[in-house]
């Protein structure tokens, strides 16, 4: 466990008695290629001896004379240089911006100034920055003046953790610790800052999801699957030159199903005449379309396959129910675990067997989907969803297996029952049973 560093004891401060406000206007360091000679010496006089304060003023002034430079002076292989020189300017003043503003706040600067918020007070002394990174700011330097954050906090004041990064690990920190022990919620930073430090931002978002979902309570993951089944919806709006512009917003398993089935007719199609004149925008609309119009040519036919061939990783023990976790598709989408047994129902899993360190050993086959004769069996004798109540016709059902396929159900006529993809996603989420009486249907607990 790394040990609890302070902002003093990372950097050393100035006395109170500095000169307050000396970069605060910005026209000694930003503009000092047109300031007077005798105004900006005086800010470095007022430097000497202090390492933080002559440090910024001196990198500040010498930025502002390198800006007023133009850059084709340089040398062709110089041009790397200065743009590697500028990340580590960039990384080295994130890294004391954190400490200085976490000893504000320990002097209560922020109040003594009559700010009121921390926020507000970075955004009056850093005008570039918005209000976004602003609070980023603050949020990271209070959370590095906490024990518990020591293994973060060594990593932001080494420069290892950005900012940005930090304040993402710190949200998913924030949903998971009342279900943690200190020791736990230490152990998780050890694991998630070798991604922060190296890997890229969707990585660290995967990786925290994957921390949020094994954490938390599963209730609570039942809330989340809720709450973006809530918030899906599907709105147009007219647009100029008389186009309609349509805004879909889908969960996860949504989402994963849409980039399945529009992501081979996207590719670009180059043809005799040249490369693909479409840009990405245009080749995913016209996928989506041919799609629609393929299913409106031909709704009253049994599919022969799936819904979409999705290739997702995922242990045995979280299929059947005996582990928590996230599975994976192919194009980096992680779904719940209880997506995924829907999924089982509709689409072509393709089972994928992983090695004790993640390595691919087997690919299995495409399994337990209903054939197309069972299907059309289903819709004559079902005639359409069987959740008591709905009239969805047949031929928008999936057929789903009364006693789970990952329960070792079997894929035969007698198990087998059309579901509307609302109520599918019902009958999942409740575990609910077929039930038939008379020629009914229905569903109960």
């Amino acid at each position: 466990m790394f040990e609890a560093q302070s902002a003093a004891e990372a950097y050393p401060q100035p006395p109170e008695t500095a000169a307050a406000g000396t970069l605060s206007g910005g026209r000694t360091a930003a503009g000092a290629d047109h300031a007077d000679p005798a105004e900006s010496a005086a800010p470095v006089a007022q430097s000497e001896g202090r390492p933080v304060l002559g440090g910024v003023v001196a990198a500040a002034a010498a930025l502002a004379t390198a800006v007023g430079e133009p850059s084709w002076r340089l040398q062709q292989d110089e041009l790397g240089m200065v743009l590697e020189g500028l990340a580590a300017v960039r990384r080295d003043a994130e890294r004391l911006m954190v400490a200085v503003v976490g000893d504000a706040a320990g002097r209560a600067t922020p109040e003594r100034e009559e700010h009121s918020s921390g926020a507000d007070y970075v955004a009056a002394h850093s005008p570039g920055l918005d209000s976004a990174a602003a609070h980023q700011v603050v949020r990271v330097a209070k959370a590095c003046e906490e024990a518990k954050h020591a293994p973060l906090a060594a990593a932001v004041r080494a420069g290892e953790v950005p900012v940005r990064k930090a304040d993402r690990v710190l949200r998913a920190l924030e949903q998971v610790e009342p279900f943690l022990t200190f020791e736990e919620y230490v152990a998780d930073q050890e694991i998630i800052l070798p991604v922060a430090m190296s890997g890229t931002e969707r990585q660290l978002r995967q990786v925290l999801r994957y921390l949020v979902e094994c954490a938390r309570p599963e209730q609570d993951s039942d809330d989340f699957e809720e709450r973006q089944r809530r918030g899906r919806g599907l709105s147009e709006r007219a647009v100029a030159g008389g186009l309609a512009e349509f805004v879909w917003r889908l969960d996860s398993e949504g989402a994963a199903f849409v980039r399945a089935a529009i992501g081979p007719l996207a590719k670009p199609a180059p043809d005799g005449d040249g490369p693909d004149p479409r840009s990405p925008q245009q080749r995913r609309s016209d996928a989506l379309m041919a799609i629609v119009q393929r299913g409106m040519t031909s709704p009253g036919q049994a599919a022969t396959t799936g819904n979409a061939k999705v290739v997702i990783t995922i242990s045995w023990e979280q299929l059947v129910g005996e582990l928590r976790g996230l599975g994976r598709t192919m194009t980096g989408e992680q779904l719940s675990v209880r997506a995924v047994r829907r999924l089982a129902c509709q689409a072509d899993l393709i089972p994928t067997l992983l090695g004790s360190d993640g390595e691919v050993l087997d690919m299995g086959r495409q399994v337990r989907l209903a054939t197309p004769a069972q299907r059309r069996a289903l819709w004559l004798t079902q005639k359409g969803c069987t959740y008591q109540g709905c009239s969805m016709p047949a031929q928008w059902c999936a057929a789903h297996h009364g006693v789970w396929w990952s329960r070792d159900g079997d894929t035969d006529l007698d198990n087998l029952y059309l579901l509307c993809p609302r109520h599918h996603t019902i009958v999942h989420d409740r575990d609910l049973r077929p039930v038939e009486h008379d020629g009914h249907y229905g569903w109960q607990p």
